[in-house]
Parts: structure tokens; sequence; C-alpha cells
């Protein structure tokens, strides 16, 4: 597991990515403390895993 003291360039992006799809759907950009929140909750944390266990079969790699 990583120890997230740094984020790496493409996870940031990614964090990005969200708080401006949040921002340009509902107008307000989402806080650290909402995303927090919402990456915390059961649906987005398996809609996560089965994305990546869909893409390491697609790719040959089947470890999480």
């Amino acid at each position: 597991m990583s120890d997230f003291k740094t984020l790496d360039p493409e996870l940031r992006q990614s964090l990005e990515a969200i708080v401006t799809f949040v921002e340009t759907l509902s107008g307000v950009a989402p806080s650290q403390k909402e995303l927090a929140l919402v990456l915390g909750r059961y649906f987005v944390k398996k809609e996560i895993c089965d994305t990546l266990l869909a893409e390491r079969s697609s790719s040959g790699e089947n470890k999480l």
C-alpha cells in the first residue's frame, strides 16, 4: 500500500479532473473534505475496484 505522503503526478491529475468535472456540472468545485467523503463510500470504492480488475484483466495482469 502506498504511504500517500506524496502523490504521483497522474493521481494528482486524476483528482484535479474530478474537481473540474464536478465544478463544470454543479458550478461549485468540491473541497478536499468533500472529495474524501465521497471517495470513501462503498459504492465508489467498489466501482474503482471493479474498473481496476477489468483493466488488469484486459491487459493480462490479474492481481489487485
